[in-house]
């Protein structure tokens, strides 16, 4: 006891430490406060950087907001990203609209203050996959349908770069009204190898705040047993203080200390011995339940099994039997493939020896008119020359009478001319020689007028070669009018096509929206669309539907009804893509050659994506079933004994 006061000195110090003790864990207990929460904001965004969802909570409240209504939107990270060229501070760039959502819906109202842009509303000009100079493209691996979202929304993004506002300059949105900064906190999401490395330094700094954890809630441990034995130790001072001011109880206290004191260390034992033997138990206890659940699991099992025998025997039988029919089928459609490769081969060879074989006959005519010709040149030369012959007689007897009328000498040097030179200038001089003679009176005035007249010419070339300069000019602009309407057929069928495709899908087809133009011997350019279809599964090359329309025959593995159900859905893509919106649609008999497995779906999907009234004209009017699709029935009977054409309602019967 002597030596407890004198490690202590007294129970009043020790009361100190305690306390002080208490303070140091009530700052711990606060800081791991703080270190829980800030782990639980790094798990929260730990998972979303792992499942790749960095939005913010505006975007998330409209993503809600929009989802209740379904109608699809979009964040820009899930369609346009930084390119591999771009730094961390590049991004900075689109900090006023990188949190922009493009909603695929023409009307909507916004939830809060974020850019939200309808994507039926952006029709780009050109089709625009990469922004070199802000270092943002198209993001890669993205379906056929988010690929035309993303285009546009590169179209839209590129707006803000050009000089009429609202335009970005140095990562601030300027338009008439004002300035605007960063639309939220300043995070990377937009550069897929800065996210990368955002997500590292956050896994970094989770790990150091557990560490941190760790050490604090180990540090506040250690404190409470300090206390518990600072406490033990606090009681056996005031015990040894007060025993040591009476003399008479020290004795006495110092043997009940020590009894005490046996007696805790047995009792302590025993708790030791009987909490190892509980925790024994409890361990046995786990352990026998769980083998009693997994021979209950396997009893259940066997006695399902005895039940079900003959079952799985037959399904393995049939497994057997489906694995050999698609062996067999795969070797048949194998074959079928090289017999269809052999047989188009043949057809191409034949049609090369076909167009030899012409190529040879037109060699053959062509020499034949060419010995032709020939022949009728040999014959002209012989005229010509028997005819130059009497020509020159001719002139040569002119000569002479010319110099025998002349009143000067003609010059001795001839001029170097061709032949038909001298033969036009002779006639020239013959005539003007001719006409000098017959004419009597010479108008003085003949000079000024042909000066008039020459002036005139001038004018009238002058205006001639004007003419020609703007019609160069109307050629030109024709060109550029020519690939803006190439550009713009490309746009339209590019958003077309993808819908026909998602379209066909629905349907196990594989389709696809082919355009071209050609130019007749007249100068006329006619433009040509082709509707391709395919089964999914079938190895051939797509089909042209709209063969039948030009040569009345159905592309080979396209029935009547595929080929209608592609031009029923080619339609509704044109419909979705087209500008003009009206009240209602009419369609004549357009599921007649439908499959009855196939027109439920066809009215469903008219229905889901048009949302607008349908007038549907069909002589199915005896069909009670096919009259229930309809909200509304009207049947046209003719008489021909009226003869007289009668409409009356079609009512439905309440059951």
């Amino acid at each position: 006891m002597k030596d407890l006061i004198d490690t202590y000195k007294s129970s009043a110090l020790v009361q100190e430490e305690i306390e002080m003790n208490d303070n140091n864990i009530d700052r711990y207990r606060n800081d791991l406060i703080d270190l829980r929460r800030k782990q639980i904001e790094l798990t929260k965004e730990l998972e979303a950087l792992k499942k790749n969802q960095l939005i913010s909570s505006r975007q998330e409240q409209s993503i809600n907001y929009f989802k209740n209504q379904n109608i699809v939107v979009y964040p820009m990270r899930e369609l346009l990203e930084l390119d591999s060229s771009a730094k961390a501070s590049d991004e900075q760039l689109f900090d006023t609209i990188k949190y922009t959502l493009f909603v695929n819906k023409k009307i909507f109202n916004a939830p809060n203050d974020l850019y939200h842009v309808s994507l039926p509303n952006i029709i780009p000009d050109k089709s625009l996959t990469h922004l070199p100079e802000q270092r943002i493209k198209v993001k890669a691996g993205l379906t056929d349908d988010l690929y035309a979202f993303a285009v546009k929304a590169l179209c839209w993004t590129r707006t803000f770069f050009e000089e009429e506002k609202p335009n970005i300059d140095r990562g601030k949105l300027i338009d008439q009204r004002g300035v605007r900064g960063p639309q939220e906190e300043k995070r990377l999401i937009l550069n897929e190898k800065m996210v990368q490395v955002y997500r590292e330094d956050v896994e970094k700094e989770l790990d150091q705040t557990n560490d941190r954890i760790n050490q604090f809630e180990k540090k506040v441990k250690q404190l409470n047993q300090q206390n518990m034995t600072l406490f033990n130790r606090r009681e056996s001072l005031k015990h040894a203080e007060a025993f040591l001011t009476k003399e008479n109880e020290r004795e006495l206290r110092k043997e009940r200390q020590r009894k005490l004191v046996a007696e805790r260390k047995d009792l302590l034992d025993q708790k030791y011995d009987l909490e190892a033997e509980l925790d024994q138990a409890r361990t046995d206890r786990a352990k026998w339940q769980q083998e009693l659940n997994t021979y209950q699991m396997y009893y259940e099992t066997y006695l399902l099994y005895e039940q079900e025998q003959d079952k799985i025997e037959e399904v393995q039988r049939l497994d057997e039997e489906i694995k050999q029919l698609q062996s067999n089928r795969q070797k048949l459609t194998k074959q079928l493939t090289e017999i269809d490769e052999a047989l188009e081969d043949e057809t191409q060879k034949r049609r090369r020896l076909n167009r030899s074989i012409e190529d040879i006959d037109d060699r053959i005519q062509s020499q034949a008119r060419e010995i032709d010709q020939i022949e009728r040149q040999i014959q002209d030369r012989t005229e010509e020359r028997f005819t130059n012959e009497e020509v020159f007689s001719k002139t040569k007897q002119d000569l002479d009478r010319l110099e025998s009328s002349a009143s000067y000498e003609l010059e001795d040097e001839e001029p170097k001319l061709t032949r038909s030179q001298a033969e036009e200038m002779r006639e020239r001089g013959k005539a003007t020689y001719e006409l000098a003679l017959s004419i009597r009176d010479i108008d003085e005035a003949a000079p000024e007028n042909y000066q008039k007249m020459k002036e005139e010419y001038d004018t009238s070339a002058n205006e001639v070669k004007k003419s020609k300069i703007l019609l160069d000019q109307y050629r030109e602009r024709m060109e550029h009018f020519k690939e803006d309407l190439e550009n713009t057929i490309s746009m339209r069928i590019l958003g077309v096509n993808q819908k026909f495709v998602h379209y066909m899908s629905l349907f196990s087809f594989e389709g696809n929206i082919e355009w071209d133009y050609l130019v007749d011997r007249h100068g006329q350019t006619r433009y040509r669309l082709y509707i391709k279809a395919r089964k999914e599964g079938h190895r051939g090359k797509l089909e042209d539907v709209s063969e039948k329309a030009r040569g009345g025959k159905v592309g080979r593995g396209v029935s009547g009804g595929e080929e209608s159900l592609s031009s029923l859905l080619f339609a509704l893509a044109l419909l979705q893509t087209i500008e003009s919106s009206p009240g209602y649609i009419v369609l004549d008999e357009f599921d007649s050659a439908l499959d009855e497995s196939r027109k439920d779906k066809v009215f469903e999907l008219y229905e889901q994506e048009l949302k607008r009234k349908m007038i549907i004209l069909t002589p199915k009017s005896h069909e009670e079933e096919y009259l229930h699709r309809f909200s509304k029935a009207y049947v046209v009977y003719h008489d021909p004994s009226v003869p007289k054409s009668k409409i009356f309602k079609v009512k439905r019967q309440v059951t």
